[in-house]
């Protein structure tokens, strides 16, 4: 790597004597002087055992005169021997040549003499012989196979030991991504037609005439696949559907595909129409937009494009405002092609059995494997759906039900349902992400290009107008129009490599030799770029199609434009594509001007499918390490300080990597924008480890659960709450309740000196949401079942801190290594299912007591009628018990939490203790508890109670919120599915509006009158969140906090017993620290 000129040097005598169909063997040696001559050159240059092992002397000899006597040691460094010896001219140098005679065959003997690396004499080394024809067959064969290429300086300084070792170095097999152009310098060096080991031996076709001799002229020598994976996953049973099967199935499954489609239009008006129906409803949709200032066309144009294909094969468009399930679908997709490139599958490819390898297996193969078998589900529930409709006879209505038909009618047992499943997942991921990127890709260049925009449309506007849409009968008269559709997809040239093909029998390619069973690529890109037909091929140039009358165009340009294939494996889809791209394009052109609101890059992102840029990327950060990201920057406690440092350098909202990348928000304008104005986009959730340990299954419940379900479980839970009278006397009344029960405890303790409310505090916000939940209260004197449940969550809480947790949550297979399996995953999973015990036992007593008619007691028997009554299969046992689950966490920790800060502040100040204690006895007396009718008429214990939240600022971090789509939030670009995470710990600590934020002041909160509250203020006191997913329990939480805390300071003052130091415990939860009081009751 160091010197790539003796590399491939060394690479051509070997090519020149062996060839690429078997590797070197022990009788090519004496054919590969040059070979040798480096192998003894690397040996002396790199002189890895500079001391041999001691040697004793039996008597007294001589050494060249000098005396030894008996007894003594002799050390030989041989290091200087082969460093210093006169023998070896500028010895420092790396020359292999100095091996080898004028004749660059013969060995020069004396130089040969004096390579000792296997030591001389009768202590020589013993394995020579075998190491020698170790050095020569893996050497040669590594060099045979692959060019190595460092991936960063090479150091030949070597690390000491008894052997010198080399610095650890990583090579570059192939490129990390766009191999595309590793390929193409390779045809430079090789020629357009040659081999590579991926390790099997692949031919690379990057020229026109080559790839037509291949696939037209010899077209049916090359029409099989490769039959390995990852193309043999997209096939739930293996050689069937249209892209990755061969053979007489390949050919079935073609013909009838193509009948279909020609029988539903193509080609015709039928589909033509089918298309402008889409592009109708997409228009439609976009002059809806009601900011047209910042639009994001990836979901328009998804949309467009997919309803086409849609329509096609199962009959029905997506609406755009219900298009949650084709979302998810394509996102699985993008998921797809992204995990599918890279090097691993390729060995994976080349060995199977490295599937099963852990790591290997789970980057090249499983995660692959899984990924497909979503989009698989999707598409068997379509077919079945279609199906079920069609019987048999009727004219059918879409490709299924034509399918079906042909089933029938035929009766061919290569027409079954695994083949009409495989087909339609053909069509759809061929149809849909191809044709929707190449549009996206057009109005790239055409908001790099405005020119030419213009210049498109003024011919739309000359040939159409404007009161139509552009039509199939128009193409003809819109010749620039054609012709920039044909250099995007030239210059945008998104699918770099064909899908392989296998040669079915030795061939022969413009001379060059391809054996049977090859795996044959063709490289599109370099043709389409490096073809001497295309004219300073880098330019953007739509002008190169058409000839100088700017009408005719240019066959010669046109023919080796290739971007479906050519031959018999060209795209079965190529006519409804080039439809679609013609009709979708100049409609939006007709309609839009498409304005760029940053510079447009137009650099491919590398994938399977080369896809534009966004106009901006992720927002800054730090700079993330492989495979960790940021995550060794992350300090052990504490992180919230840490996020609100890199906010100082990178701004409001900036990117982290855990390794994923992960957005930070710090600042409330760009909470609220995300959250409230954009709250749709934000509704979902990670549903990544630990998040979903919560819940027993997956996506149920309220805090983890997202889309439609979340919604019903969120409104069901609401209305429940309110029927229990949230927001009325209902409900104050039971939080009274507990409260009285409270106080009767705190009365009855003997010795009020020292005092710890821990448990107190607990258990009457427990009971609050106990009473809710179950209907029934602990007794203080029998509690042990609760304080058992209330250690777990604790210690739950605890667990979830740290690195570990982050690491498994971006790769789950790292659930099984010793260690970071045990913190990161089971201690998480095994506490948990302590309190999930704990759940369904207290769920399946009340179920056990509720006859589903009587009026509910409790929030479970409101739940099961609800289930009863609506017959909705979304409200089930599974969802109720991991919505009480939420509730108890969500409803107890926090509110339990934030009442010992207030006391902890209360003791800290007691002059606002005082002041606060003074207000309501002045509007409540003590003759009675307060009541939220006495809310209103306490302002300053509000301000209180609001700058304890806001100063103890107990919940850094809100829940992840995922981006179900690519978005912008106050400019920065927020890719589909990122995570985002709101740091509200910053906003309430940093906004401009708190003044002086780092001091207790309640005042701020109180207008000049110290009755009204500022609103400006208020608004950015955001301990609940914000937007669709604030608490649903924030009600519930606002009114346990006011009526416990003033009847606390009504009925006792609180002293501290030793200083009260209020920085936090580290946690999910800022806790305070361990505290006793004193407490002095008032009269």
């Amino acid at each position: 790597m160091k010197y790539p000129e003796i590399q491939d040097k060394v690479r051509k005598e070997i090519f020149d004597v062996v060839g690429t169909s078997r590797l070197p063997s022990m009788s090519d040696k004496p054919n590969m002087p040059y070979t040798q001559a480096v192998i003894h050159e690397v040996q002396r240059h790199s002189n890895m055992i500079p001391i041999l092992g001691s040697h004793l002397n039996v008597e007294d000899t001589t050494v060249l005169g000098k005396k030894v006597p008996a007894g003594s040691f002799l050390i030989a460094q041989i290091w200087s021997v082969m460093k210093n010896d006169k023998v070896f001219e500028d010895g420092e140098k790396f020359n292999p040549d100095r091996y080898l005679l004028s004749d660059r065959k013969t060995f020069n003997k004396t130089v040969l003499e004096r390579t000792i690396p296997f030591s001389v004499g009768k202590r020589n080394c013993v394995g020579e012989g075998l190491a020698r024809m170790e050095l020569f067959l893996i050497f040669s064969a590594l060099i045979q196979k692959y060019e190595f290429v460092p991936a960063s300086k090479v150091d030949l300084t070597p690390v000491w030991g008894a052997v010198l070792t080399t610095n650890p170095y990583r090579c570059k097999l192939f490129p990390d991504k766009n191999i595309h152009i590793h390929f193409d310098d390779l045809a430079k060096k090789y020629g357009p037609c040659f081999t590579l080991w991926t390790p099997l031996p692949s031919v690379v076709i990057t020229d026109y005439e080559y790839l037509k001799d291949a696939f037209v002229t010899q077209g049916e020598a090359f029409i099989q696949r490769s039959n390995r994976p990852p193309e043999t996953l997209l096939q739930p049973h293996p050689n069937t559907g249209v892209l990755a099967s061969s053979g007489e199935n390949w050919r079935l499954q073609r013909r009838t595909s193509l009948k279909i489609l020609r029988d539903f239009g193509l080609g015709r008006n039928l589909m033509e129409e089918q298309v402008m129906r889409s592009v109708h409803e997409m228009l439609t949709q976009l002059e809806g937009i009601a900011d047209k200032k910042n639009v994001d066309m990836f979901w328009p144009i998804q949309l467009c494009v997919g309803n086409v294909i849609n329509e096609s094969l199962f009959g029905y468009h997506y609406k755009y405002e219900d298009a949650e399930r084709f979302k998810t679908f394509v996102k699985v997709v993008d998921r797809h092609l992204k995990t599918a490139q890279g090097r691993i599958p390729l060995l994976i490819a080349a060995f199977p059995w490295l599937r099963h390898v852990p790591i290997i297996g789970e980057l090249g193969y499983h995660s692959i494997k899984r990924n497909i078998e979503q989009y698989q589900t999707f598409i068997d529930e379509e077919v079945a759906s279609q199906v079920k409709e069609y019987d048999g006879e009727s004219e059918p209505d879409n490709f299924v039900h034509a399918y079906m038909k042909q089933m029938k009618q035929s009766g061919n047992q290569g027409l079954d349902m695994p083949n009409l499943c495989a087909s339609v997942l053909d069509f759809w991921l061929a149809g849909m992400e191809t044709t929707s990127n190449s549009l996206r890709w057009h109005l790239a260049y055409m908001m790099k290009y405005p020119e030419i925009q213009d210049k498109v449309r003024k011919e739309i506007f000359d040939v159409v107008g404007t009161s139509r849409l552009p039509s199939m009968s128009d193409k003809p008269n819109m010749p620039y129009t054609q012709a920039v559709i044909h250099e995007v997809q030239r210059h945008s040239n998104m699918v770099p490599m064909l899908g392989t093909h296998k040669s079915v029998e030795d061939i022969v390619v413009k001379g060059q030799n391809i054996p049977s069973g090859t795996n044959v690529f063709a490289q599109i890109w370099s043709i389409l770029r490096n073809d001497s037909v295309f004219e300073e091929s880098y330019k953007f140039k739509p002008e190169r199609y058409l000839q100088k009358d700017g009408k005719t165009m240019d066959k010669a340009v046109l023919e080796k434009t290739i971007p479906f294939s050519i031959g018999k494996r060209n795209c079965v889809g190529e006519g409804l594509a080039r439809m679609e791209l013609f009709l979708i394009f100049s409609a939006l052109i007709q309609k839009y001007e498409f304005v760029p609101n940053a510079s447009v890059d137009l650099a491919p992102e590398w994938g399977a499918v080369l896809t534009t840029k966004p106009y901006t990327k992720y927002p800054k950060g730090p700079f993330p390490l492989p495979f960790i990201g940021n995550i060794h920057q992350f300090p052990p406690d504490h992180v919230q300080l840490w996020f609100d440092e890199m906010a100082k350098v990178y701004g409001p909202c900036f990117t982290v990597w855990i390794p994923f990348p992960a957005i930070v928000l710090v600042d409330y304008e760009h909470v609220k924008e995300a959250f409230v104005t954009l709250g749709d986009t934000f509704t979902y959730r990670a549903h990544r480890s630990p998040e979903t340990l919560l819940p027993v299954h997956d996506h149920t419940g309220i805090l983890a659960s997202d889309g439609d379900h979340w919604r019903l479980q969120r409104r069901t839970s609401l209305k429940i709450l309110r029927d229990f009278g949230l927001g009325r006397n209902l409900m104050e009344e039971q939080v009274i309740r507990s409260v009285q029960e409270m106080l009767v405890q705190v009365e009855n303790i003997t010795d009020k000196k020292n005092v710890d409310m821990f448990w107190p505090i607990q258990l009457c916000v427990g009971n609050v949401i106990n009473e809710t939940l179950f209907g029934f209260h602990y007794k203080y004197e029998d509690s042990e079942k609760f304080k058992t449940f209330v250690r777990v969550v604790d210690k739950h809480l605890r667990h979830l801190q740290g690195k570990m947790p982050l690491l498994v949550s971006a790769f789950p297979w790292m659930r099984h290594l010793p260690i970071i399996g045990d913190y990161g995953y089971h201690n998480i999973k095994n506490n948990i299912s302590s309190y999930q015990t704990f759940i369904e036992e207290e769920v399946a007593s009340q179920l056990k007591k509720y006859d589903g008619v009587s009026e509910p007691e409790n929030f479970v028997h409101a739940y099961m009628q609800q289930m009863s009554q609506t017959g909705n299969p979304g409200l089930d046992v599974t969802n109720l018990c991991a919505s009480v689950l939420d509730f108890w966490l969500a409803g107890m920790e926090t509110t339990s939490n934030s009442l010992r800060w207030h006391l902890a502040y209360m003791m800290k100040y007691p002059e606002i203790q005082d002041r606060v204690r003074k207000e309501i006895l002045e509007n409540v007396g003590t003759s009675r508890l307060p009541t939220m009718a006495d809310k209103p008429n306490l302002p300053y214990t509000q301000a209180v109670i609001h700058e304890v939240q806001r100063c103890s600022n107990m919940l850094p971090f809100l829940g992840s919120h995922q981006c179900v789509e690519d978005t912008l939030i106050k400019g920065k670009h927020v890719p589909a599915g990122t995570l985002v995470f709101a740091q509200i710990w910053s906003v309430m600590k940093n906004d401009p509006v708190f003044k002086d934020a780092n001091s207790f002041n309640p005042d701020r909160y109180l207008q000049s009158d110290g009755k009204t509250f500022d609103k400006a203020v208020l608004e950015k006191t955001i301990p609940f969140s914000i937007g669709k997913r604030n608490c649903v329990g924030e009600g519930l939480a606002r009114m346990e906090l006011f009526l416990i805390f003033s009847a606390l300071i009504q009925k006792y003052e609180f002293v501290a017993t030793s200083n009260i130091d209020l920085s936090p415990e580290w946690g999910v939860v800022l806790t305070s620290k361990p505290y006793t009081c004193q407490l002095i009751p008032q009269q």
